[in-house]
């Protein structure tokens, strides 16, 4: 907590994308329920799921931007385009009675759009304003901050929205982005907002992400671990619903705990990351992924209460650590003149892994059911932990920057 009271361009970037966040949080409550409501077809609600996922293919080649020009402006120019789509999104909800939902979906594909160019920028942009050290608490808060949006946002957009309807949820996540780009406009005078004047390729700036993120086993074994959990688990919340209504005989009520549970416990694992630098981060990770697994195989066989929310909780705990470990020891491993490259390459990996994660889902239940699901999911995030168990050196900047410019194979196991 020394960071908010001593850094006032770190409080002012949080507490900017706390606001946002709880927007954003505002927006994905309504879009899905808008088009249900107006258009009531499933087809038109698949139409808008499939756009949000489109994105994700754009930002593998936003790093080219994100490590050529100004990243603060980039984050303006992000947001600032956010409200403008957000507020163009409230009118036509607003005014028109029954909108396209092809013009709906352009609107949603250039809001996720202009989302993904600004997460990395962000990241990329967050080292230059604290000192190296401060790098594991700093992100840490920023998932905190992150998971305490999504319990106001859930809860209080719920109520918003049954009293006002989904449009002013919109036209409230549309000022959330005018909050956004004041507290950027407020940061001066820190580190530089960019990472080099020279010309960056845009065509192969995904291919030096992937050369920096696949290159170094360091390196490596991060991101594969957070693609797999991507895989597994980010698709088990839509199987989350069926699960309540059947074995544990619940209601709206208690899905709605089951996520408070696991969003207090992300928040708390968020926040003590910092606490877990005190031992190699390799050694927690391994011990917080293999915790994770076996949370998520053991909710599968747990079914009366109160079990599944500790359980709930201690899955957030985990994942809290794990995401926050995991982009900390990118952003203090990555040189700063190619943050941009990776950190976009590595979010355009992890959002397209969540597709593919929903198909597999899909297949898993229809076929053998939900606890089976629940069971290969834990166990194989459990296999997965042991990655941590292979020895390997952090690579140094001028290992990262030799293999960005020519992938050099005396590089890979360093």
């Amino acid at each position: 907590m020394t960071l908010l009271s001593t850094n006032r361009p770190f409080l002012f970037l949080i507490t900017g994308q706390f606001v946002s966040s709880v927007g954003n949080n505002f927006y994905t409550l309504a879009i899905y329920w808008y088009v249900l409501a107006v258009t009531h077809s499933r087809f038109d609600v698949l139409v808008i799921g499939m756009t949000q996922t489109l994105p994700a293919v754009g930002s593998l080649f936003w790093g080219g931007l994100i490590d050529r020009f100004d990243r603060r402006l980039l984050m303006i120019v992000s947001d600032g385009g956010r409200f403008g789509v957000a507020a163009f999104l409230f009118g036509v909800t607003h005014w028109v009675a029954h909108p396209s939902i092809w013009l709906l979906g352009a609107m949603v594909l250039l809001l996720k759009s202009l989302g993904t160019l600004f997460g990395p920028s962000a990241s990329a942009f967050l080292p230059t304003m604290i000192a190296d050290d401060q790098i594991a608490a700093a992100t840490g808060l920023f998932k905190a901050a992150t998971g305490v949006a999504s319990l106001i946002g859930v809860s209080v957009g719920g109520i918003l929205m049954a009293v006002y309807g989904p449009p002013t949820l919109f036209a409230l996540d549309s000022l959330t982005f005018v909050v956004s780009v004041l507290s950027i406009v407020l940061i001066r005078a820190v580190g530089p907002v960019m990472a080099s004047s020279k010309r960056v390729s845009l065509r192969s700036a995904w291919k030096t992400g992937l050369r920096v993120l696949w290159g170094a086993l360091w390196i490596r074994r991060f991101v594969v671990v957070a693609m797999m959990a991507n895989l597994v688990l980010v698709p088990l919340e839509m199987v989350l619903p069926q699960w309540v209504q059947g074995p544990l005989r619940g209601t709206p009520t208690t899905l709605g705990w089951l996520n408070t549970a696991f969003l207090v416990g992300f928040i708390g694992g968020a926040v003590t990351v910092a606490w877990t630098r005190r031992w190699p981060v390799a050694r927690v990770m391994g011990l917080a992924f293999f915790g994770m697994g076996a949370l998520v195989l053991t909710f599968g066989q747990v079914t009366g209460a109160p079990w599944p929310y500790g359980v709930a909780g201690g899955i957030g705990v985990t994942i809290g650590w794990v995401e926050s470990l995991v982009t900390a020891a990118l952003l203090e491993a990555i040189p700063d003149a190619l943050r941009g490259r990776a950190l976009s390459t590595y979010s355009g990996l992890l959002n397209l892994m969540t597709p593919v994660g929903m198909g597999m889902t899909e297949l898993v239940v229809v076929r053998w059911g939900i606890p089976v699901l629940f069971g290969a999911a834990g166990t194989l995030v459990m296999i997965l932990s042991f990655l941590f168990l292979i020895p390997a050196d952090q690579p140094t900047a001028e290992v990262l920057i030799q293999l960005a410019d020519k992938g050099h194979p005396s590089m890979i196991s360093s």
